[in-house]
C-alpha cells in the first residue's frame, strides 16, 4: 500500500522538474537567439510609449492649437553626422503626437513625400515647441535623450530618456550617411 501512496508523489515531483528544466531550456535557447541574432526591438513600441511620457509632462506647457516642430536627433559621439535612427525617432514621437490630437510639423524628419504628418500649412508657422533630442552608442545598445523645449525662453519643459538595445536593423539604422566633407588645414 505504501508504494501506492510514494509512486504518484515520486511522478509528481518529476513532472515538475522536468518543467522547471524545459522552460529554463526555453529561456536559455531564447536568450542565445538574442546574443546571435540580436534582441528583437519594436522601434515605433518605444517610440510611442516615450511619446507618452512627453505628453504628461508637456500637456500644462503645451496646447492642441499649438505647432511642435519635430527636428533630427543628434549623435553625440559624432554631432556632424547623421543616420536613420536620428530621423525615425523623432518622426514616431511626432506621430504619435498626432494621433494625440497635437499639431506637428514633422517636416525635417519625413521624407517630402509623405505629406500625410507635415502639412504645408503647419510648416509655415514658425512653431516655438520643439521637440529634440540625442542618442549615444552604449555597450549594449543606444542611448536615447527626448526633450522638448520653448525655442523663445529655451525652457525645456518635457525629457524622457530610455534605452534602445542593439540589433543588426537598429545598428544599420545608426550608421551614418556617407558625406563628403573637406578639411581645411
Amino acid at each position: 500500500m505504501r508504494i501506492f501512496v510514494t509512486l504518484p508523489i515520486v511522478c509528481l515531483v518529476l513532472l515538475a522538474v522536468s518543467g522547471c528544466a524545459f522552460s529554463t531550456a526555453q529561456a536559455l535557447h531564447q536568450r542565445g537567439k538574442e546574443i546571435i541574432f540580436g534582441a528583437d526591438v519594436n522601434l515605433t513600441e518605444k517610440s510611442y510609449a516615450a511619446a507618452d511620457y512627453l505628453v504628461q509632462q508637456a500637456k500644462s506647457y503645451i496646447n492642441r492649437f499649438d505647432v511642435i516642430k519635430a527636428v533630427p536627433l543628434t549623435n553625440l559621439d559624432a554631432p556632424a553626422l547623421s543616420s536613420q535612427l536620428a530621423l525615425i525617432i523623432p518622426a514616431e514621437v511626432g506621430r504619435r503626437f498626432t494621433q494625440l490630437g497635437y499639431r506637428m510639423d514633422l517636416s525635417a524628419v519625413i521624407p517630402q513625400a509623405d505629406e500625410s504628418y507635415a502639412s504645408a500649412q503647419e510648416t509655415k508657422i514658425n512653431p516655438h515647441h520643439i521637440l529634440t533630442g540625442t542618442y549615444r552608442v552604449v555597450s549594449d545598445g543606444f542611448q536615447v535623450n527626448l526633450r522638448m523645449y520653448n525655442s523663445l525662453t529655451n525652457h525645456i519643459y518635457a525629457t524622457f530618456d530610455y534605452h534602445i538595445p542593439r540589433n543588426s536593423d537598429i545598428k544599420k539604422l545608426s550608421e551614418p550617411e556617407a558625406k563628403i566633407m573637406i578639411v581645411t588645414p
